[in-house]
């Protein structure tokens, strides 16, 4: 088996890791705490950027039979980018939390959605182009 080389770490290593961290903090939703009001059947999580969501617990999925106790028991990972419930088996990424709350699409979700439909303009385009003989074959492209 081949080990790996240790190498030191230069002050100048750990000043790019927290530049690229600090940046990762500013593109990306990061959790500092989660915590579960029980009552309120709700997740309150805490960003790091002090703001807060809290997110009905319904609206996630993997909790339809969990206790309170099992879903208090969530724990921040990966940086702040997940939560795992460990007993429950479930893990979410605070990015993926945040589209099912706000029920938002990926921007190729919506171009795929918008491609699809159909509209008089699109078919007379369609037909305009087929009348110049339609798209090349794959080996007139490689040939081109």
């Amino acid at each position: 088996m081949e080990r790996l080389a240790w190498s030191e770490m230069t002050d100048a290593d750990f000043e790019q890791i927290r530049r690229e961290t600090k940046q990762q903090d500013e593109k990306e939703p990061r959790v500092r705490k989660v915590t579960y009001d029980a009552r309120a059947k709700q997740l309150d999580l805490t960003m790091v950027n002090s703001a807060s969501i809290t997110v009905p617990i319904q609206l996630l999925h993997g909790f339809e039979k969990a206790t309170p106790e099992q879903i208090a028991a969530a724990k921040v990972v990966a940086n702040g980018t997940e939560i795992h419930w460990e007993e429950l088996d479930v893990q979410a990424t605070v990015l993926a939390i945040i589209h099912r709350v706000f029920n938002i699409t990926s921007a190729v979700e919506t171009a795929r959605k918008a491609g699809s439909v159909r509209s008089e303009a699109k078919s007379r385009a369609a037909h305009a182009n087929g009348t110049k003989g339609g798209r090349p074959k794959k080996s007139q492209l490689a040939t081109a």
